[in-house]
């Protein structure tokens, strides 16, 4: 779901109900990080690829990250609210928790991220 109050629930926060249920603000004020596979730049069954989404969000999972990431921190810079969205690339993983958890450290470098703060 992207940041942004403009955008109709599930793309957006806009929707009565669901923009409601959202603390942006609270949200924001979190340490904020995403995680994933370095490899995870494919389009598969799951993916959700229709033309508005891609156009938002980029074609594969990686992109998507990065600007999920840029529109969050955007969404804080606009309402005066420090801090950034750190992103990982787990190495040697594509889409596969499993692979994330197991070759790329993934539940030592989440743990290590909340430890920090």
């Amino acid at each position: 779901t992207w940041p942004d109050p403009t955008l109709r629930w599930p793309l957006g926060l806009q929707d009565g109900d669901a923009e409601a249920a959202v603390d942006l603000d609270g949200f924001l004020r979190l340490p904020r990080a995403v995680w994933v596979g370095e490899r995870d730049h494919g389009a598969d069954e799951f993916l959700r690829s229709d033309a508005v989404v891609t156009a938002l969000q980029g074609p594969h999972r990686i992109e998507r990250a990065r600007r999920w990431c840029a529109a969050v921190d955007a969404a804080a810079a606009a309402r005066g609210i420090e801090g950034s969205t750190a992103l990982h690339l787990v190495p040697r993983a594509a889409h596969s928790f499993a692979t994330c958890a197991r070759c790329g450290g993934l539940a030592r470098d989440v743990i290590a991220f909340f430890d920090a703060r």
